[in-house]
């Protein structure tokens, strides 16, 4: 048995009916989503106050919530029906259905669906059979790929080599290495002079510094000079006394040949 306070109220149970009205129509006018909408409950609403209408607004009232609840059903009804049919297309349904179509609308169908790579117009009798000329007269990879050289390894370039390739001068060679040689002989008076203050000493920009790279590499090999690393890394240049027979460490050194 129900207190008082819980029992249905006709004040209340208008509030209640027109709350559903309301709702209902914003699911007419594509405001509302159908399934937030719980046909149950509203039409156990609707059975609560039923007993309690006594004028004819209040039945109209009820009536026209009645008939919102059905239009939300069917629209419920429809939307569950085009969501089924996306998931799953009975084959023998897709052909009756494509065969009951006119020709017309079937060509209007493959137009809207119909993407080409290319367009008809970019496609000629002319340029198909320069096309078929061009690929039937190709000789066969496995035929070309016989010919084709992939080159010999790495290998060390004489100085003619270089010469012929523009990166060493034919003209005046010896006469810059014995100029360098000089110039480094007089730096080490005193002392092993630092390889990167020496190079860069008289150069004047990018090719001129690894022209004196070039030029002491040459002094290097032949004996003429010499290099050590010390404890810090840094590069220093000497000139051995005549028949020293020194420990020989080969060191490489980096040039950045794109960049400052």
């Amino acid at each position: 048995m129900q207190e008082a306070s819980s029992k249905p109220s006709l004040s209340k149970g208008r509030r209640e009916v027109r709350e559903i009205i309301e709702a209902c129509k914003a699911v007419e006018e594509r405001r509302f989503n159908p399934f937030l909408i719980d046909i149950g409950g509203a039409v156990q609403t609707l059975r609560t106050y039923y007993p309690l209408w006594r004028s004819l607004e209040d039945y109209s009232m009820d009536a026209e919530a009645l008939k919102g609840l059905s239009k939300v059903l069917a629209l419920q009804n429809s939307q569950l029906l085009y969501r089924s049919s996306r998931l799953y297309a009975d084959p023998e349904i897709v052909s009756s259905r494509i065969k009951r179509l006119a020709t017309a609308k079937l060509a209007e169908i493959f137009l809207r669906a119909f993407h080409p790579v290319i367009e008809l117009e970019q496609v000629t009798a002319p340029i198909i059979r320069e096309a078929l000329s061009y690929w039937d007269g190709m000789t066969p990879y496995s035929w070309r790929r016989r010919s084709i050289s992939l080159g010999g390894g790495p290998r060390s370039l004489s100085t003619a080599e270089l010469e012929a390739m523009g990166i060493a001068e034919r003209e005046g060679f010896h006469e810059k290495l014995k100029e360098i040689e000089v110039e480094l002989r007089g730096a080490c008076l005193k002392g092993p002079v630092e390889y990167w203050s020496f190079i860069r000493s008289t150069a004047h920009g990018r090719v001129e510094i690894l022209d004196r790279i070039y030029l002491v590499s040459f002094l290097l090999t032949s004996g003429e000079a010499s290099m050590k690393r010390d404890a810090d890394g840094n590069l220093w240049l000497w000139i051995p006394p005549k028949g020293y027979r020194g420990e020989v460490e080969s060191i490489t050194i980096p040039v950045e040949v794109g960049g400052e």
